[in-house]
């Protein structure tokens, strides 16, 4: 729809304004000739790993129809929060913060906004325990047409000596990985729990459940208050 955007915006409206009316009455008109109105899922996260969880966690979430009608998008997402988040209060604000960056930022991947039915933000963190840290991560997700969010946390596991004295020295878990492990770039494949569960539970898994949760006052509405 972008490349219909006109040259020339009238001065008696802001920009704003007049683009949100303008993308709208386009809308209308691709609708009315036929041309199918897209659906479209933002994940606020170029890593394959995040985004094949969230497809899934989708598909399992909603029937197939209303599956089948959704088109997903991966966005490089802000996270505002250190590379590294600690703790439930900065990783969950992390997650927050990718999925309402995808919203906001939508234009710069070439998205109507009006087309965009929800995002998703995912972040992982770590916290100390008197173990030493344990490992976890939270996932938003947030429909913009009501402007309402669902946050979920997933399973948390205990990190192994040699990572934690990695993690003491500001390394960030995925390169502390690598580094550990003589492996590269594992966070785009089966991650930290995928190491230490030989495989039971790679990251695609340990994320879609927590996806799944987070979609649920979306996918059953009739129960949660969400709608």
């Amino acid at each position: 729809v972008s490349k219909y955007k006109p040259q020339y915006v009238p001065k008696f409206v802001t920009e704003e304004e007049f683009f949100s009316n303008y993308f709208s009455h386009i809308l209308a008109l691709r609708i009315s000739c036929g041309v199918p109105d897209r659906r479209i899922v933002l994940v606020g996260s170029k890593n394959p790993v995040k985004l094949k969880a969230s497809k899934l966690a989708f598909k399992d979430a909603f029937n197939e129809a209303e599956y089948e009608q959704l088109e997903f998008v991966a966005v490089s997402a802000q996270s505002l929060v250190p590379d590294q988040p600690i703790g439930d209060v900065e990783t969950k604000q992390g997650a927050i913060n990718r999925a309402r960056y995808c919203y906001d930022n939508c234009g710069k991947v070439g998205v109507d906004p009006n087309q965009v039915v929800y995002t998703v933000g995912l972040e992982g963190g770590i916290q100390e325990t008197e173990q030493g840290y344990e490992c976890f991560a939270w996932i938003t997700v947030f429909k913009p047409e009501q402007n309402v969010q669902s946050s979920s946390r997933t399973a948390s596991f205990e990190l192994p000596n040699g990572l934690v004295r990695l993690l003491r020295t500001g390394v960030e878990l995925g390169t502390a990985d690598d580094m550990l492990y003589k492996r590269v770039n594992a966070k785009q494949h089966d991650g930290t729990v995928g190491k230490l569960t030989k495989g039971a539970i790679d990251r695609t898994e340990y994320y879609r459940h927590c996806a799944i949760l987070a979609l649920a006052p979306f996918a059953n509405p009739e129960i949660h208050s969400v709608e």
